[in-house]
């Protein structure tokens, strides 16, 4: 078979035939072309733009992933150290029971001559460093547990203004009128407090307010007819002058109890006493002198030694069935609140919580423990 030999074809007026980047060469050979190389260039530009945006993705991914990581971590630290200070509140408020219930056991023993006073152990815990949290630079405890225990009987029991039959009780009403009056709030809270508490559905007066006053609200509701279960209710009464901060005045001398209760002559301020009995705060603080040390224990011999009426043995007691008890835990800034309140039956000291909550106290309320502290 021949093979087929072309002859070269030479070009008289030889052109471009590509559009190159390099001018036509004549020096080339004719029956040569120069193959363009432009292209190859531009797709390894492309390559290496495509490489560097895989890298950078993924280096934004990796940095995102080490972000997230880093926070999971941080708030898991966090929620750990949050359940420890509030494991150690919740071990405070254990401690207090059993010492509330260890003081019931004493009391039991002397029957008729028993009494809750200042003196008592669970009175006495305060403000105590945690050890085991000690700075060993400063040597200074960096844990530290404030508490204070208060015997509710020491207090006026709004619930008091409506008897165990419903009905409105003059005397409580009395004292809490003058209580508000001792604070500057207006008298005008005492109808709309018993119109919310009581049965029927009748104002009190033509201050008070009852149903269809509060079912023109937005959103509409009802008065509870019941006690209240907590005075942060106030702030649902119409017109309700009682602030927060106003609220936490009037907590110093004011509870709600879900019982009628007797106040507890070696707790109750002076101020309360005289209330109670219609004397003045004078007479009142003369007979509580050196009560810390040696307290009342028995009220018909408290009112026989201060020419009262011995009707108000109803109104006296010097035993305590209800307690507050406020925690406050610091662990290297980290703070963990609880305030609980407690019954102690009087038949067989069990004690029950009534209610608990783990929300910071009110800064007025706080500010008052530390400084009494």
């Amino acid at each position: 078979m021949k093979k087929l030999i072309f002859p070269a074809i030479k070009l008289s007026n030889p052109v471009k035939r590509f559009n190159t980047a390099k001018p036509y060469n004549p020096a080339l050979p004719a029956n040569r072309v120069s193959i363009p190389t432009t292209g190859l260039h531009h797709q390894r530009g492309v390559a290496l733009i495509s490489v560097m945006l895989i890298f950078a993705i993924a280096a934004a991914l990796a940095a995102r992933m080490m972000t997230n990581g880093a926070v999971q971590v941080e708030q898991a630290s966090v929620y750990l150290q949050q359940q420890r200070v509030t494991t150690y509140a919740q071990g405070v408020e254990s401690y207090v029971i059993a010492l509330l219930k260890e003081d019931w056991d004493k009391d039991s023993r002397q029957e008729a001559a028993a009494f809750d006073h200042p003196q008592d152990s669970w009175a006495q815990l305060k403000r105590f460093p945690l050890d085991e949290f000690e700075n060993e630079a400063s040597g200074e405890s960096e844990g530290e547990i404030l508490l204070r225990v208060e015997p509710l009987n020491g207090f006026f029991n709004l619930g008091n203004i409506i008897n165990d039959k419903g009905e409105i009780d003059p005397t409580q009403v009395r004292i809490f009128k003058q209580i508000l009056v001792n604070h500057q709030v207006p008298t005008q809270m005492v109808d709309l407090t018993i119109d919310w508490m009581d049965l029927d559905n009748t104002t009190n007066s033509l201050l008070g307010a009852e149903d269809n006053n509060y079912l023109l609200k937005s959103p509409a509701y009802r008065t509870a007819d019941q006690r209240m279960v907590n005075l942060s209710e106030w702030a649902l009464l119409e017109n309700s002058e009682i602030t927060p901060d106003v609220q936490a005045k009037l907590e110093q001398d004011i509870t709600i109890l879900p019982e009628v209760t007797k106040v507890n002559v070696n707790w109750a301020k002076p101020e309360i006493l005289a209330l109670v009995t219609q004397s003045s705060p004078g007479q009142a603080e003369q007979w509580v002198v050196g009560r810390e040390f040696t307290p009342i224990t028995n009220v018909k011999e408290f009112l026989t030694k201060n020419n009262l009426d011995e009707k108000l043995e109803s109104l006296l007691t010097t035993r305590s069935q209800y307690f507050r008890i406020r925690i406050r835990v610091n662990i290297s800034g980290q703070l963990a609140y609880i305030t609980s309140i407690v019954h102690r039956q009087q038949a067989d000291g069990s004690i029950t919580v009534l209610q608990r909550n783990y929300l910071p106290f009110n800064k007025a309320i706080l500010k008052l423990e530390e400084e009494q502290s």
